[in-house]
């Protein structure tokens, strides 16, 4: 209800968490950094959907949780690679995806027009332990999902629409994006194999450009695995084969540990 207990928080988090920015880690685009007009497309190793359902159970977690575990964990391993100043100082430091989020309830009937909201979910990068990162990942979801965050975040877009045009809610848009460090999105896809013209498909994966970020991490799942892409600027992130391997790494490590 709107006199809930995470009413206040949740308009706060909504009118003054975009505005913030991120710590300015090797991950993030400098003062008077111009995002580049091509990327680079990197495709880390399939990972068996099973086993992240038995990962994600035994910690009462969903596979968004993990997926998002793993994204935290190997952007973790990519700033003690190339030796981040942010991260070795070991002082606070603020590392944020946008996640879309949908806001159509599970009864409504599918439509063409998509039902979307963007929010911010932190990224504990200086948890040194699995367990504890996914337990902030969690609790950060968890507020997110039980709050009216999202509610207010879409109403204040649309506020801004409404009074002052297209233009100046793109141009939010794009600042909000590059107060950010990435984007993560993650989507289920078929269970089963399909075939196009005739042909048996062997993966899927899908890559998203917001143009104004140095980074996009998306997941796919098809057939029994899941599938995990970075959309990168090579201009910012050096190293981008660096920063799969890191992803790939954090998912062997998880997949013992959890």
């Amino acid at each position: 209800s709107v006199a809930g207990p995470d009413f206040l928080p949740a308009v706060l988090v909504a009118i003054v968490s975009p505005d913030l920015m991120d710590t300015r880690t090797a991950l993030c685009f400098k003062d008077g950094d111009v995002c580049a007009p091509t990327k680079e497309l990197r495709k880390a190793a399939p990972v068996s959907l099973e086993k992240l359902k038995t990962a994600s159970k035994a910690r009462n977690a969903t596979i968004n949780d993990i997926l998002l575990l793993a994204t935290t964990g190997a952007l973790r391993r990519y700033l003690l690679h190339v030796k981040d100043p942010s991260l070795m100082s070991g002082k606070s430091l603020r590392l944020r995806a946008i996640m879309v989020m949908s806001l159509r309830p599970p009864t409504m009937p599918v439509a063409v027009a998509n039902k979307l909201t963007f929010i911010l979910i932190p990224m504990p990068v200086q948890t040194s332990d699995i367990a504890g990162r996914l337990k902030k990942i969690q609790a950060s979801v968890k507020f997110v999902k039980t709050s009216l965050l999202p509610t207010i975040t879409t109403f204040l877009f649309d506020v801004l629409f409404k009074l002052a045009g297209q233009a100046a809610m793109q141009h939010k848009i794009q600042s909000v994006q590059r107060n950010q460090t990435l984007s993560f999105s993650s989507i289920k896809g078929p269970d089963g194999e399909v075939t196009l013209c005739g042909a048996k498909v062997k993966s899927i994966s899908y890559w998203v450009n917001p143009a104004q970020m140095p980074l996009l991490v998306s997941a796919i799942s098809y057939n029994g695995s899941v599938n995990c892409q970075a959309t990168i600027d090579a201009g910012v992130i050096k190293d981008p084969d660096a920063l799969v391997r890191c992803i790939n790494e954090e998912f062997t490590a998880i997949l013992e540990v959890l």
